[in-house]
């Protein structure tokens, strides 16, 4: 029978059924072949023996691209891409019925190769047995399939080796996925989270995490820049995370994805540096405390705090060297219970600080009631109660100040930072100390030039009052009232030892005074009072090239100008003249009117009283009087 005229009578598994008459035997045929050629799916039937393509219906010849004459004309090899061996292994399955479905990629008359799906069976025709085939065209969807294994090898690939670490959990919070950087960040085996939920891989997880992980399993985002997780061995790791629910549809939550960063480092880094920032805050507080104050006890208190409140210990104290008896006495202490340290003093050589001083080399004790018996003061552990030691020399130019102690009631591990930081108080306490020291000597000296100044000063005015007998006892009354009048002033203590000096130093031009003019008992003529009046200019010319006097001289060069403008030697008039010059210029009256003379004896008070009343607005300042007035009425 040619291939064309086939009978597709009988059904798949059971063949031509013999018992069918010719008109049923016609029928059925008529519909096979009725159902073979106008159906839609790609249908072919094969001999197994010559591997030839028998028959085929019109849409296998639309889909291949074969006429009918050419596409019969071919064999299965011609379609498929597989070896002879291959397709005949194939259509033995097919037809024992081991197996009957295949995917198999078919080329087609274009040379374009398709991914097609074959449904086989055997089918019996007159004895002899064919194979029918039903093919579909399944390329758009292998392709789609090659893209999703392609996505989701990608997305493998991402979780597997990207920074973050990543994990994925279904609604019980079970693992399903993770990165290799989260088995590393929390110390897994992926072994060791197969088939288990998080909350058994950490069963010490806080509640507040289970109350993130619901949150999220009913829709929301969660994140957090900065998050303390703790380890198995104790450990706080920081860590930064964020945590999205992931959806199996639109929909339908399939549980959450959790991504988080170890910022450890970040953290400690971001920590250290703050640390950093405190201390050298705390270095410029005490900078200033330094500058700002010369009391050693209560700089080196504030050092003392500041060591104890920046390096968190218990106790601290500061013994200064005393060159004279060559020990250590403590002079500031902060955090003891016990008041020994302070009537101790501690010989060179001798206990920790002595031994410290001696060395010039800090000591670091970790365990100091393993030295109790050798410790001179053993009641640094026995009442005390101290473990932990530091001792650092307190050095300045390779002179030794003193010895700085910190102590602590519970074991320390310190740094490098945090004995750097220690350095560098110990050092800001040695130039406390130095400064001080250095400011005290200064201060001593300039009192004692101080002293010789104003001894000098006395020795002038002194030798003034001797050479004029009539003015004896004179200088040191109208200095003496010159302080009180000032004091009434409020005037500050640097003006009124200025105007003190001046007041002792009034007349000092008269030494340029001969004496004929000086002495004489008698009126002066016009031309005496001119020479007597250059006595302020002398006092001027004398005093100003003096620097250490020249805020004193205001009395010596203007205490005979008057308020009016007639006074003497300037001829300057009101608040142009120096305000101590028009104080002292109603005391220096005050004080000669007072006093007997050879020419006159001394006024009654009420007269002097009066006469100044009278020169105010002339000779005096207004308000100066009044001022007096009221200190003389004070003082009877």
């Amino acid at each position: 029978m040619p291939k064309n005229k086939i009978s597709l009578a009988g059904s798949p598994k059971e063949g031509i059924q013999s018992v069918l008459d010719v008109d049923e035997l016609r029928e059925s045929e008529e519909k096979f072949r009725a159902l073979f050629y106008t159906n839609h799916a790609i249908l072919l039937l094969i001999d197994p023996e010559t591997e030839d393509i028998v028959d085929a219906n019109p849409a296998a010849f639309t889909f291949y691209g074969w006429s009918k004459e050419e596409f019969l004309q071919k064999k299965v090899s011609d379609l498929n891409i597989l070896n002879d061996e291959e397709i005949k292994q194939e259509m033995q399955n097919a037809l024992t019925e081991k197996r009957n479905y295949f995917e198999f990629r078919h080329r087609l008359a274009n040379g374009e190769i398709r991914d097609v799906q074959v449904f086989s069976g055997p089918i019996q025709d007159k004895g002899k047995t064919f194979l029918y085939s039903i093919v579909h065209d399944i390329t758009s969807r292998k392709q789609a399939e090659k893209e999703l294994q392609r996505q989701r090898r990608i997305l493998e690939l991402f979780i597997e080796y990207t920074p973050a670490a990543i994990a994925m959990f279904d609604t019980n919070m079970r693992y399903i996925a993770c990165s290799q950087r989260y088995l590393l960040d929390y110390d897994l085996h992926v072994d060791s989270i197969v088939g288990k939920s998080h909350y058994d891989v950490f069963p010490e997880i806080p509640q507040r995490w289970k109350d993130i992980h619901n949150r999220c399993l009913a829709g929301a985002i969660e994140k957090c820049d900065e998050d303390p997780f703790p380890r198995v061995n104790g450990k706080i790791d920081w860590v930064r995370w964020e945590i999205h629910p992931w959806y199996e549809n639109d929909e339908k939550i399939g549980g959450i994805v959790l991504m988080s960063e170890v910022i450890t480092d970040h953290v400690l880094s971001k920590e250290r540096i703050k640390m950093q920032i405190q201390r050298l805050k705390t270095l410029r507080a005490i900078d200033l405390t330094i500058i700002s104050s010369f009391n050693m006890k209560s700089v080196l208190t504030v050092l003392l705090e500041s060591v104890i409140n920046s390096l968190k210990v218990d106790a601290a104290a500061i013994l200064l060297h005393n060159p004279i008896t060559n020990t250590l006495e403590c002079n500031a202490e902060q955090g003891f219970s016990t008041q020994r340290n302070n009537a101790l003093d501690v010989p060179l050589g001798e206990t920790l600080p002595g031994r410290i001083a001696i060395d010039r080399k800090p000591m670091y004790l970790y365990d100091l009631p393993v030295l109790e018996k050798q410790l001179s003061r053993y009641w640094l552990v026995t009442e005390e109660g101290f473990i932990t030691y530091f001792g650092i020399p307190l050095m300045v130019k390779g002179i030794l100040k003193g010895v700085l102690e910190v102590f602590h009631r519970s074991p320390i591990q310190p740094d490098d930072e945090w004995l750097d930081f220690l350095d560098a108080l110990a050092g800001q306490a040695a130039i406390a100390i130095e400064n001080i020291q250095i400011n005290d000597g200064l201060r001593r000296a300039n009192l004692s030039l101080s002293l010789a100044y104003d001894a000098t000063i006395e020795g002038w005015s002194q030798a003034m009052d001797l050479r004029d007998k009539e003015t004896e006892g004179h200088t040191r009354r109208v200095a003496d009232l010159t302080v009180q009048i000032m004091q009434a002033f409020g005037m500050s203590d640097t003006e009124i030892v200025n105007a003190r000096r001046g007041a002792l130093l009034h007349d000092i031009g008269k030494l340029g005074v001969p004496d004929n003019v000086l002495l004489k008992p008698g009126a002066l003529t016009e031309d005496e009072w001119k020479i007597m009046r250059q006595h302020p200019q002398y006092a001027y010319n004398m005093l100003a090239p003096i620097d250490y006097l020249n805020p004193a001289l205001d009395i010596p060069y203007c205490h005979h100008e008057k308020w009016d403008g007639s006074g003497y030697p300037q001829g300057i008039a009101g608040e142009q003249i120096p305000f101590a010059a028009r104080i002292f210029a109603i005391i220096d009256v005050w004080d000669a009117l007072n006093s007997d003379r050879p020419y006159r004896p001394a006024w009654p008070r009420e007269k002097i009283i009066t006469y100044i009343r009278d020169q105010s607005g002339k000779h005096f300042d207004p308000q100066v009087v009044d001022v007096f007035l009221r200190v003389i009425s004070e003082m009877e």
